[in-house]
């Protein structure tokens, strides 16, 4: 691994995000030996589900209005922001949980798996906790308190490793994996306002002001659901045709490595989220900057990446159990679309610190219908290798050209 100088804040603020994070992540990584031998394929195959879901309804919990928690110069505007994003959270949840009193068995009959009805109800509460954290850590970047941003993802992940393994050793007879997913958040939002109460005095009148003023994230929502939604599709096509194995298969890899890559590259576009921003404010370099972050993580990333592409079927063989065999071998081939990932991701927050939004929905937009173009496409001829091989060819490409479109919005 290189060594990477710590010369500024902006590197220090990465590091200790990036540590913190990584930490974060080891635990669940550490603990998922334990959990698969505790647990089925078949129940990794539901809490996939289950997670793909809240996944992609999370990311529009509070219609994106926690990205403008950033930008106001006095704190009482930013509290409104927050308060803001709590109310919409709760209401969003509400509606949620309403329609999944009339539709749950209709969308568990829609996927396909009619077992995974009864886990529809705590999709609200998911998705409610999810637009909170994801509002605490817009609300911490802002006081760049990257530290506590690092202690909260180390006590969510904690918890949900624990709790996972503490009711599968007591053989819950519910899916111990979807409770201690919620547990976790819990326990996350719980350190952060244990001892800070939240203010509820806010007027409405003054609300509805800043509803109207950061309109334009609220804009983008659409864009944020679509992107969201090219990831959670595989799952979804899965759990329709595949048999519930390989969607516990898919479901270890993504726990295991797809979530713990979208974490890591989130922590860092936090800190270049408010970096960027500074530094188009007062018109200095940002390509450079860019381009310079964008070879530190293909430096970092290219071996353990290839390790993970020659010998995945080996390492789950020997980490996980020889029932898991075959998710190495997805593992294998989806590592290549996860490098992409691993090192364009960070930099999207460029696209919102320069207020190029149109090209960041334009690239969400392709992507969507891209990936929904594969989902269409092998709903009628499904092979499980060749789907994977034809998605990592997607994200190659897609994410090429979202480099290529991060680029033209930060010329020096």
């Amino acid at each position: 691994m290189p060594k990477i100088h710590v010369t500024n804040n902006f590197n220090k603020n990465v590091l200790v995000l990036f540590t913190g994070t990584t930490l974060a992540q080891a635990i669940p990584i550490a603990v998922s030996p334990i959990l698969t031998r505790l647990y089925t394929p078949e129940d990794f195959g539901v809490f996939a589900i289950f997670f793909s879901i809240t996944n992609l309804l999370g990311v529009v919990a509070t219609w994106r209005y926690e990205l403008s928690i950033v930008l106001p110069s006095e704190e009482d505007e930013a509290d409104l922001i927050e308060y803001l994003c709590f109310l919409i959270a709760f209401v969003f949840a509400l509606m949620l949980f309403v329609l999944t009193l009339f539709l749950n068995e209709r969308i568990a009959s829609l996927l396909g798996r009619p077992d995974i009805a009864s886990w529809l109800y705590l999709v609200p509460l998911s998705v409610f906790f999810t637009g909170i954290i994801q509002t605490i850590n817009y609300r911490l970047n802002r006081g760049r308190n990257f530290r506590e941003m690092s202690t909260i993802k180390i006590i969510q992940t904690s918890s949900s490793g624990v709790s996972g393994i503490v009711l599968g050793l007591a053989r819950f007879s519910l899916n111990g994996l979807v409770i201690s997913q919620l547990f976790g958040q819990l326990m996350a939002i719980g350190s952060r306002y244990f001892k800070k109460k939240i203010g509820i005095k806010h007027r409405a009148s003054s609300v509805l002001h800043i509803a109207r003023k950061y309109k334009n994230f609220a804009m983008g929502t659409p864009g944020a659901l679509l992107n969201k939604a090219a990831t959670s599709l595989p799952i979804f096509l899965m759990s329709k045709l595949a048999d519930k194995n390989q969607v516990g298969y898919y479901g270890l890899v993504e726990r295991s490595i797809g979530a713990p890559i979208s974490l890591i590259s989130y922590s860092v576009s936090q800190v270049l989220l408010e970096e960027i921003a500074s530094r188009y404010r007062m018109g200095l370099p940002i390509r450079s900057k860019i381009l310079r972050l964008s070879r530190n993580l293909f430096l970092v990333g290219i071996i353990p990446f290839g390790v993970l592409c020659i010998f995945a079927s080996e390492i789950f063989k020997f980490v996980f159990g020889s029932e898991w065999v075959q998710a190495g071998s997805y593992a294998s081939v989806l590592s290549i679309a996860f490098f992409a990932r691993f090192i364009v991701s960070p930099l999207s927050s460029v696209f919102f610190s320069t207020n190029s939004l149109k090209k960041l929905v334009l690239w969400q937009v392709l992507y969507f219908f891209t990936t929904f173009s594969i989902i269409v496409y092998n709903y009628f001829n499904f092979e499980i290798d060749a789907f994977l091989i034809l998605l990592v060819i997607n994200d190659l490409t897609m994410y090429l050209f979202h480099f290529v479109l991060i680029l033209s919005v930060t010329k020096d």
